[in-house]
């Protein structure tokens, strides 16, 4: 996937976000994290990523990957996926409860650096000065 892939996805995600939700009158917030899958964290500068944005990258990926696999290990282990208390204990010790795993298993999504300021055509190579 390459910048400009990113960069639309970015914005399907921003779409898909900004919708309000009208009760009673009111625009409601969400409460959403946005959240993509790509191997790149830096958006390119044309994309705006929703505030808050996180991305769960490669790295972040395989992490995740080796945690869920330790998390049901250890619920197998004498048969621990029984007690309710266990189960909850190894989702917190695995950072898999609420908005831990979001933290621990993603990166925040970074835009592109902007460019040096290039010369207007006017002040370029091709203007005289007076």
């Amino acid at each position: 996937m390459g910048d400009e892939e990113l960069r639309l996805l970015t914005q399907e995600l921003r779409g898909s976000l900004e919708p309000a939700v009208i009760e009673s009158g009111e625009v409601q917030k969400s409460r959403a994290i946005p959240l993509m899958m790509h191997p790149e964290s830096i958006v390119e500068r044309s994309g705006t990523p929703p505030a808050g944005t996180r991305i769960l990258n490669g790295e972040k990926l395989e992490a995740l990957k080796a945690t869920v696999l330790a998390y049901a290990t250890a619920l197998a282990y004498q048969n621990a996926y029984l007690d309710e208390g266990t189960i909850t204990e190894q989702l917190r010790q695995h950072k898999l409860l609420g908005g831990d795993n979001i933290n621990a298993y993603s990166v925040a999504a970074k835009r592109e650096a902007r460019r040096p300021d290039r010369r207007r055509r006017s002040e370029g190579a091709h203007s005289r000065p007076r």
